[in-house]
């Protein structure tokens, strides 16, 4: 009996040692870029529809999503590299941390969906018009946490040495449809 209640004690303190549980263990959420006004550019005025300063009053753990609502006219950069961020332009970034999610499929308008898989910061921003959409604004920085941990549906291995892990997504707005699909490229 005593060494029942001792497995069942040191089964608790595990619980309790857990991150998630250090961390109130907060549900998954979906967060919104923009809110309402979402992730476009108005190129005639040359602004943004929105106030992406909203990211440094939220928490962002694995397993989250960012959902943007975007169109053809922008691009989504995510990277863990500030000096691509600062610079609002990936094309000398060959890190393995820099995914572009760019044209949208030639649709007008679409929703997609960046699930958050790594602890630590990320910075998001808009590198279409030779980053000038980034200049004007569209660009914000967050800093995920562990919170959970990833759902199963998101835990994969990560790329092997030499390969970058690119994310297709498709996605057709009239049907409200998401498709994604990870492919590991190699050298």
């Amino acid at each position: 009996m005593a060494l029942l209640v001792r497995a069942a004690a040191v089964a608790v303190m595990a619980m309790l040692a857990s991150p998630a549980a250090a961390q109130g263990a907060p549900a998954y959420k979906n967060h919104t870029v923009g809110g309402a006004y979402g992730w476009f550019f108005n190129a005639t005025s040359n602004t943004t529809s929105g106030n992406y300063s909203w990211a440094a009053t939220e928490r962002f753990y694995l397993g989250d999503y960012l959902i943007f609502k975007t169109n053809d006219n922008s691009s989504v950069v995510v990277t863990s590299n500030s000096t691509t961020y600062s610079l609002c332009d990936p094309s000398e970034d060959y890190g393995l941390d820099t995914y572009i999610y760019d044209g949208m499929g030639g649709y007008e308008e679409a929703v997609f969906a960046v699930p958050l898989i790594s602890e630590g910061t990320y910075y998001f921003f808009s590198e279409a018009n030779g980053g000038a959409q980034c200049q004007q604004g569209m660009r914000f920085e967050i800093k995920v946490a562990y919170g959970r941990g990833l759902p199963p549906d998101l835990a994969q291995p990560p790329p092997g040495p030499g390969c970058r892990l690119v994310r297709v997504v498709v996605s057709w707005v009239e049907a409200l449809l998401l498709y994604s699909l990870d492919l590991q490229i190699c050298k």
